[in-house]
């Protein structure tokens, strides 16, 4: 499986960057990286920061994460790292293995495990997009949506359903 990159956009880094007054050395103390890494990053020539390093970026030049990227349709992948966690990170939040979260990122198919939750505080089940919204820090909505989009773009880059035995069809 073909991991996904988030869209980091080394340009939207740079002009924040210059809208501000710090240095790189000021900036990337605040970010708790190297000079060296920052400038790598404004570069473009190390790849996408790390989830964890892109929210702290964004942190230190008072922005949101998807300030630092070139996003034109929302995908799963795009929800979880601007809450800055790794694909395990996330995993672990929402209770899942690691490979079915890896598996519904790309792909935008849910598995029976994650489709619907119990919430004993309201004694009633709760359909992917209304659990799982507040670890991606979105409405359910959005989380619907972008899971749609996720699933729509594994399909136009020739990809078909997993055909696993645990996996259940989309709705």
């Amino acid at each position: 499986m073909t991991r996904t990159t988030y869209g980091f956009s080394p340009s939207l880094l740079r002009d924040l960057c210059s809208a501000t007054d710090a240095t790189v050395a000021d900036l990337a103390d605040a970010a708790r990286i190297s000079t060296g890494e920052l400038r790598c990053h404004l570069a473009g020539e190390c790849g996408e920061p790390a989830p964890e390093v892109l929210l702290r970026l964004a942190s230190a030049l008072s922005a949101l994460p998807r300030q630092l990227c070139s996003v034109t349709d929302e995908r799963l992948i795009h929800l979880r790292v601007w809450t800055g966690r790794s694909t395990d990170a996330m995993a672990r939040a929402l209770r899942l293995p690691p490979h079915l979260c890896t598996l519904t990122e790309d792909t935008g198919y849910i598995g029976c495990s994650a489709r619907v939750r119990y919430r004993r505080s309201t004694a009633r089940w709760l359909t992917w997009q209304d659990w799982a919204a507040p670890y991606f820090g979105v409405t359910s909505e959005r989380l619907a949506s972008a899971t749609e989009t996720t699933r729509s773009h594994w399909h136009t880059v020739g990809h078909h359903r997993p055909t696993l035995p645990w996996w259940s069809p989309p709705d």
